[in-house]
């Protein structure tokens, strides 16, 4: 199942974010943001089928943008 990944600007951002997922049993890890321009970028990642979810959260979390990976790399979704 492709993956996708919210970045946010801070590890501790990414921490609660990760915690609130695992609150509903949805499984999330904290990551370095994939194929980052800048060295501070976390990112939450889960599968796909979240995406609706992580919307939801975009002001609490301050997701700066949901990036999807698949076969063909990486790419914005949000």
């Amino acid at each position: 199942m492709p993956q996708i990944y919210a970045e946010v600007g801070s590890i501790t951002m990414a921490t609660r974010l990760s915690k609130e997922l695992s609150a509903q049993k949805i499984k999330a890890e904290v990551i370095h943001t994939p194929n980052s321009t800048s060295g501070c970028s976390y990112s939450v990642k889960t599968d796909e089928k979240y995406k609706d979810i992580l919307t939801k959260y975009t002001a609490r979390y301050k997701i700066k943008r949901i990036i999807k990976s698949d076969s063909d790399g990486f790419y914005d979704i949000s």
